[in-house]
């Protein structure tokens, strides 16, 4: 029997790095709440109540930190084992023990800087009771999941044990994938070090391009075989089961991509089509932030000229027209000039924290875009980063069965608590 859910529920994702188990809480910003669970004493959830206690740690954050990580390690270690024929082992060693410490420092400091707020990226509840409502918005059970725009889908539970199992199963499953994804990342990058150090630049791209055609020749086929014999072996003849409802969801979201040569499903990583574009935007974006340096270097030019009162105009107007050829400098300009006489003040520090805010807002948006083409964002469906695809290629056929995985052992688990599930009596305030 399906239960509907009290505020601080349990709640797992597929794509927690934590073991520990999440809580639900009712958004009284979203609904009058006056429904309460008569021996709880909590508000009884609906569909408009997307909000966590606490956020999860995503595996969508590790994933392409650790591929690019891994594989810059590999490069230098790979470089190293060349050094090593001519060196001694103690040099070498420190070399490659340096290289993994930096690595493994600037990874994490990476990941924590740019965790996934969950809050923030929660879309909606599927499944909500067809027919019951709570102040007037639809009801949720055990058998209601969330879709989370990082990729993910969270699993409710009333049991604490199954949910404790569930977080335990998934986190062990994603952990072990990014492990693997590190692994092959680091091997991958040694080798193309190795090979490059021995017998020269051209041999380490050849390198590079064998592993990108392995990636579409070998292992995209394979992974795509892996998943759909996978899901096909897990289905249940009656389609009811609590995974046939999640992978329903995770197939309605998922296009094509047999003989396409991309991927573009939350749960793939490998999407070579996007490199061209990624390459041409991660340039573009370097140079505005080239540009915005450049910027604030004007800007100090027109707070210091010197001279009489007309030269001083006549400097910091030509510095402006300069500025203005192009957009990002107009701008600035724009902010800079006296509302009514349009004029900039000279040693005016009000004048000059003005252009500075700009030139930072524009310093900022082109860092972060920047970062989003080298290192690739799951906002659009798939995984486009220039590093991520250029290095990661696609991971080798360990990595999907532990994917797949996480979703099983959600289900699983959650048939277990709805199985041992029972009514819940409320009252109304």
């Amino acid at each position: 029997m399906s239960s509907y859910l009290p505020e601080k529920a349990f709640v797992v994702c597929t794509m927690q790095m934590s073991p520990t188990k999440g809580q639900l809480l009712a958004d009284p910003d979203r609904r009058d709440i006056s429904v309460i669970h008569s021996k709880k004493e909590a508000a009884l959830l609906t569909r408009v109540d997307l909000l966590l206690k606490d956020d999860f740690g995503c595996k969508n954050d590790w994933r392409g930190p650790i591929s690019i990580g891994g594989f810059l390690g590999g490069l230098v270690a790979g470089a190293a084992l060349v050094v090593l024929s001519v060196a001694t082992l103690g040099v070498g060693a420190i070399v490659i023990g340096a290289c993994a410490v930096v690595a493994t420092v600037a990874t994490y400091a990476y990941v924590k800087s740019n965790s996934t707020k969950c809050n923030t990226v929660l879309n909606s509840w599927q499944n909500p009771h067809p027919t019951v409502s709570f102040d007037h918005v639809a009801a949720v059970t055990q058998t209601s999941f969330i879709t989370c725009g990082a990729g993910g889908m969270l699993q409710p539970f009333i049991s604490p044990s199954a949910a404790n199992s569930a977080a335990r199963r998934i986190a062990w499953a994603n952990r072990g994938e990014i492990t693997v994804t590190g692994v092959i990342s680091f091997m991958f990058g040694a080798a193309v070090g190795y090979t490059g150090g021995t017998v020269g630049l051209v041999a380490a791209g050849k390198e590079t391009a064998i592993g990108i055609i392995g990636a579409y020749a070998i292992y995209a086929p394979a992974s795509y075989g892996e998943k759909k014999g996978m899901r096909s072996w897990f289905k249940s003849d009656t389609g009811d089961t609590t995974y046939d409802r999640l992978i329903a969801n995770q197939e309605a979201t998922e296009q094509p991509e047999w003989f396409e040569f991309k991927y573009d499903s939350p749960d793939d990583d490998f999407n070579p089509i996007a490199l061209g574009k990624q390459t041409k935007e991660t340039f573009q974006r370097s140079k505005d932030i080239r540009l915005a340096n450049r910027n604030n270097a004007y800007i100090e030019r027109m707070m210091n000229v010197e001279g009489t009162r007309a030269q001083k105009e006549a400097a910091v107007e030509a510095i402006a027209r300069e500025m203005s050829k192009t957009e990002q400098g107009k701008q600035i300009v724009d902010a800079m000039r006296r509302k009514g006489s349009g004029k900039i003040w000279v040693k005016s520090n009000k004048t000059r924290t003005k252009g500075n805010r700009v030139t930072a807002k524009h310093r900022t948006e082109a860092r972060t875009a920047r970062s989003r083409a080298v290192w690739g964002t799951k906002g659009s469906g798939f995984t486009d980063g220039l590093a991520f695809n250029g290095v990661a290629l696609m991971l080798p056929l360990l990595v999907t069965p532990l994917d797949e995985y996480t979703i099983k052992a959600a289900a699983d688990f959650a048939d277990e608590d709805i199985a041992n599930g029972s009514s819940v009596a409320s009252t109304s305030h």
